[in-house]
């Protein structure tokens, strides 16, 4: 699996403030960029203060790409808050160790989070939106296009003009009369990936 936007800023976000993290007012932090090699990068602060606040944007883009796949509000909104804070840390109150400390953990708690709802949704199978409709009336058998978010509850057979209504159970014509379930019943009503 190919890494994400929201995977590729929060880790641009940690190299980056590793590499400029003073020792005096983020320690941990800056034993981890030092340990990396990344303190020799330190002349650079200014261009690397910029790579820093587009990793944090990139990342909370890329928290809005992974919530259009998962459709989980709450990593969506630990992706931002953590943004939100991290950017407000770094321009406003860059000593404030707890807010970066905490901003950088839930960017990268956001991102696993999404790499493992992504993970599950990959391995549901993919929705059908074809099936074939059999009238129980004359036998003409149609094949015909589900709708992604609705279910279709009459269908008028175009051979004998009868009626057709789901069975008793069954939410829609298609999960009667079809070869195939509707796209919501395959997709597990909801449960997974939808």
């Amino acid at each position: 699996m190919k890494p994400s936007l929201d995977q590729i800023g929060a880790g641009g976000t940690w190299l980056a403030a590793a590499a400029t993290a003073a020792p005096c007012c983020l320690p941990l932090l800056a034993a981890v960029g030092g340990t990396l090699g990344l303190s020799a990068l330190a002349r650079y602060g200014d261009v690397l203060v910029y790579a820093l606040e587009f990793s944090i944007i990139l990342a909370a883009f890329g928290q809005w790409s992974a919530y259009r796949r998962h459709r989980r509000r709450w990593l969506l909104a630990a992706g931002w808050g953590s943004a939100a804070v991290l950017l407000y840390a770094y321009l406003f109150a860059p000593t404030a160790a707890p807010l970066i400390y905490g901003g950088l953990l839930g960017l990268a708690g956001s991102a696993l989070g999404s790499y493992l709802e992504n993970r599950r949704c990959g391995a549901c199978p993919p929705v059908q939106l074809r099936s074939r409709l059999t009238c129980p009336h004359c036998g003409r058998q149609q094949e015909e296009t589900m709708p992604t978010d609705a279910c279709v509850y009459f269908y008028e057979c175009r051979g004998c003009g009868q009626v057709l209504k789901p069975k008793a159970g069954d939410c829609c014509v298609f999960c009667s009369y079809g070869t195939a379930k509707c796209p919501p019943v395959q997709a597990g009503g909801g449960a997974c990936c939808a």
